[in-house]
């Protein structure tokens, strides 16, 4: 799949499941490893995205930048790394950690104050990265029990 180079934020993102793009082998590849990482990404709406470096997910949708697969396919494994970050935003999706950002208490309005969106903000990026390192140690564990 030769990425377009008109794409908008939120463009659907297509490929052919049968193809030889580097998304499609990484998709390939998760469904006969990851079964379970597989079937979560079935359920999500695949988009665009310029607003990350590689890839994130609410838990509803996910969101690709264009650049990120690029430099992906710039790598000595682009179907390898891409697959890790399909399963890492897949590993959001199984563990529920959208859902995390509940136990963060009241959510802002758009009009609070700064200093709270600063503080509520804060709090939902370091409950993230705690995500993303017990998400990339499991990755890695399984990945040596394979």
């Amino acid at each position: 799949m030769a990425i377009p180079n008109n794409i908008q934020e939120g463009d659907k993102i297509k490929f052919d499941y049968y193809g030889d793009s580097t998304l499609a082998k990484a998709y390939r590849l998760i469904e006969e490893m990851w079964p379970s990482a597989y079937n979560a990404l079935t359920l999500l709406d695949w988009q665009w995205t310029f607003s990350t470096h590689y890839g994130a997910t609410d838990g509803r949708t996910l969101k690709i930048n264009p650049e990120g697969l690029r430099r992906i396919e710039n790598t000595s494994n682009p179907v390898g790394y891409m697959a890790y970050l399909l399963v890492h935003e897949a590993g959001h999706v199984l563990g529920g950690v959208s859902r995390l950002y509940a136990l963060l208490g009241h959510i802002p309005s758009d009009n609070a104050p700064a200093a709270e969106l600063r503080s509520f903000t804060k709090r939902k990026r370091l409950v993230n990265i705690a995500a993303d390192h017990a998400i990339n140690l499991l990755i890695d564990k399984a990945n040596r029990e394979c």
